[in-house]
């Protein structure tokens, strides 16, 4: 028992002795004495912030100061040019070096390591001193480690999916958008100096405090859960307690050319207050989320610029009775809802890289490339465990600069698209991620499928009301929809009785849609051509401002600096007045649409005016 014991004493006292051997060695030979007492309490400060799994894994790293151009370090936060180069990791055949701008020990001074010096990055010159020995460190230990390094695993790559995002301001230093391996350093400068991290990038932190086996602070920060929903300008807070499910959510083809292979979504499936999670909350489908990569097109879709990258991908939150509205009524599509097996740690990781993604994230959306199911697949896949099917089977291969996103086979048989919303939910499917038992349960089984009746209520509708419009020459539905005047159809609704003003209600409802969309690519032609004057011009471009200034990212507080908004960060009273700004701003393009093109505005209003006449029945 004895000889046990000591067996196991002299186990952990190597371990902590082999933490203890890991040191930097200065090459010291050029520094003066101040110098070199600097460097001293840089090497002690970053010794004691590296996770032990850092230390054992080296012995020493020798570190050498060098002159690099500039005499003093400077730290630019208005984009204008500071210094360039703090330091820079080398490895020749098994010697590891780091050196360091010798700027660094001249700008410092040891009775202010702590001082708030400027707002951005980490607002002190001894502390991007040691961020920047931390950084380089841990490249050390990366190529320590080879194929089996950090940044080379699949659920990090998918957490950092977002590198071509434009949003740089939103980020702590990007940097961290060259590549991997430099996204896994900045992050992990910030991960070991800023008590807040945990909070702005939850899923990062996860993932550093799993694989680093190191938590660093012991402080609590709380984030704003909070998404902005696009369509009614508010914030809402999503508590993970009531998160039930997510679900992803497809959408059938549509009519336009971008629209032929469908929509990937996911559906957060919220619990209403007063019900306990289960499967009853499928029933509260109000309280529902969808979260939707898309394209911000403004007011018209062009294909082209879709397949050349020229759209802004951001992901957007709505309600859930907004994507019913949007898919089963407006475009005639249906709807599929597929509940995702997940584990709670899982969904609170995905909940965490959400917010993520909504507050910090700006990409370029492809029509074939970078579009809504691989951005989906990139969420999905950065919540998941390593060794799951889905991330052994499904993996980001960079094919050029375009960063074009494949699913491969683990057999290599064939390379199977998740370009398309189908392919990745056949990839869920493969994966076993797909909950079958649930969707087969009698109780909710009718909330995974939304079927569009749309099409054959408006054939019931015209139906009703055939023998009045026969009168005025439309025999059929499309002849009514698409030809008939506001004028005329104004006139039918006044003479008609209470059950024919509920079917022309529908009717009219339909075409006021599709005068939406004319309205809509009206503006744009006025927009794109040379009609307008300079002033009806300045009233366009204000609204386009508007439009882009309605992003999250737009109200959160300047000294939020990075990831997700902290509590009291996010500036809900500018929301609001945004968006009732630009919801005024679009009465005025209606005013202005109607001086070029006064058919296509008067149509507009007089069918609203036939909306609020059917309505009284």
């Amino acid at each position: 028992m004895k000889s046990v014991y000591f067996l196991i004493l002299f186990f952990i006292s190597g371990l902590f002795n082999a933490a203890l051997s890991f040191e930097y060695v200065l090459e010291s030979s050029e520094l003066s004495l101040e110098q070199i007492d600097k460097a001293n309490v840089l090497f002690n400060r970053a010794e004691l912030l590296l996770p032990n799994i850092v230390k054992n894994s080296l012995d020493s790293i020798d570190i050498e100061f060098k002159y690099m151009g500039d005499d003093t370090v400077q730290i630019s936060c208005d984009g204008t040019e500071g210094t360039k180069y703090f330091g820079q990791a080398s490895n020749f055949f098994g010697y590891t070096k780091i050196t360091l701008n010798l700027a660094f020990l001249n700008s410092f001074e040891l009775d202010s390591t702590e001082t708030i010096q400027y707002s951005c990055k980490h607002k002190n010159i001894f502390k991007e001193a040691l961020a920047t020995l931390l950084h380089e460190t841990v490249h050390v230990f990366e190529n320590h480690l080879g194929p089996k390094k950090f940044s080379n695993k699949a659920t990090f790559k998918a957490k950092t999916f977002f590198q071509k995002n434009h949003l740089t301001h939103r980020s702590p230093d990007p940097y961290e958008f060259t590549n991997e391996e430099e996204s896994l350093a900045v992050n992990f400068e910030y991960f070991l100096l800023d008590p807040d991290f945990k909070c702005r990038k939850p899923g990062l932190y996860r993932f550093y405090a799993e694989q680093f086996n190191h938590k660093p602070f012991n402080s609590v920060c709380q984030s704003d859960t909070s998404f902005y929903m696009a369509d009614t300008g508010t914030l809402v807070k999503v508590s993970p307690s009531k998160l039930y499910k997510v679900d992803y959510l497809m959408a059938g083809p549509g009519d336009p050319l971008m629209s032929r292979f469908g929509h990937s979504m996911l559906r957060l499936v919220i619990c209403k207050p007063s019900r306990p999670l289960g499967e009853d909350c499928y029933k509260d489908l109000s309280h529902h989320l969808v979260l939707s990569f898309r394209a911000n097109t403004g007011n018209s879709t062009n294909y082209m610029k879709g397949l050349t990258g020229m759209y802004a991908s951001q992901l957007y939150v709505v309600n859930f009775s907004k994507v019913m509205n949007e898919y089963n009524r407006s475009e005639k599509r249906d709807l599929f809802s597929y509940p995702l097996n997940l584990t709670a740690k899982e969904k609170e990781d995905f909940l965490n890289q959400a917010l993520e993604a909504h507050w910090s994230y700006k990409g370029d959306y492809y029509f074939v490339q970078n579009n809504c199911a691989v951005e989906t697949a990139h969420l999905l896949r950065s919540i998941l465990d390593e060794q799951s099917e889905i991330n052994k089977k499904t993996r980001v291969i960079k094919t050029g600069p375009r960063n074009n996103v494949k699913r491969v086979t683990k057999t290599n048989k064939s390379s199977l698209s998740i370009l398309t919303p189908t392919g990745l939910r056949d990839a869920l499917e493969d994966a076993g991620k797909i909950d079958h038992q649930l969707m087969n349960s009698p109780r909710i089984s009718r909330f995974f499928t939304f079927k569009t009746k749309y099409q054959n209520d408006l054939e019931n509708a015209f139906l009703n009301i055939s023998e009045m419009a026969v009168a005025l020459g439309y025999r059929t539905l499309d002849q009514y929809q698409e030809n008939s005047t506001a004028g005329e159809r104004a006139r039918l609704i006044s003479s008609s009785n209470k059950s024919q003003k509920l079917s022309l209600f529908l009717l009219e409802e339909n075409i006021s849609k599709s005068l939406d969309e004319t309205l809509g690519k009206t503006v744009n032609e006025l927009y794109e051509g040379d009609e307008l004057s300079p002033s009806d011009r300045k009233v366009f471009d204000d609204n386009l401002e508007l439009q882009a200034e309605l992003a999250p990212w737009s109200f959160v507080k300047a000294k939020s600096r990075y990831g997700v908004p902290l509590d009291g960060e996010v500036e809900v009273k500018k929301a609001t007045n945004l968006s009732k700004k630009y919801y005024s701003s679009l009465d005025q393009l209606k005013y202005i649409v109607s001086k070029y093109r006064p058919s296509v505005i008067g149509e507009f209003n007089q069918t609203q005016e036939n909306l609020d006449q059917a309505f009284e029945f």
